[in-house]
């Protein structure tokens, strides 16, 4: 599969947020030992929050990671819009898909943990050789939408969902 380019972060957050709803997001550890998952929730973000850390990835270039340290962990995402423009897309859910029967929806630091994903991510490209997302989109009815009036971060633009 054709992994997503640089052009398809190069727009609003709240687009790509949902536009990446059902995509696999992968992590290529080492010669093809290969981690994947299907992404299940996103948060869009524009704007920087009161309690951001590291506030600078926000400003990153279209498609870049930024890693957000939170509490005991990290958390996962991707710089949208342009380079300045503070926006970006929080990967918050990913079922992930092993090589046995076990399948697990991961939240975001359980995710970050089980793809080997750190702070050395930040600033890299997301469709580079280590991590990547692709595969085609799902179809719009399966993709849920929370406002974000409700009890989400100011900054935060609302929050999309599927269901396995």
């Amino acid at each position: 599969m054709k992994k997503l380019s640089e052009e398809f972060f190069a727009r609003n957050s709240k687009d790509v947020a949902r536009d990446i709803m059902g995509r696999i997001l992968v992590r290529n550890l080492y010669e093809d030992n290969v981690l994947s998952g299907i992404i299940t929730e996103t948060w869009p973000y524009h704007g920087v929050g009161k309690g951001t850390k590291n506030k600078e990835g926000l400003f990153y270039p279209p498609g870049k990671i930024y890693i957000m340290p939170y509490r005991v962990g990290v958390f996962l995402n991707i710089s949208t819009d342009k380079e300045g423009e503070p926006s970006c897309v929080f990967i918050r859910k990913v079922h992930i898909i092993g090589e046995t029967e076990k399948e697990s929806e991961l939240g975001p630091i359980e995710l970050c943990k089980s793809l080997h994903i750190d702070r050395s991510f930040d600033g890299k490209s997301i469709y580079g050789d280590d991590l990547w997302i692709e595969g085609p989109s799902i179809n719009s009815s399966e993709i849920g939408y929370v406002r974000k009036d409700k009890g989400l971060p100011p900054n935060c633009l609302g929050r999309f969902y599927i269901k396995l």
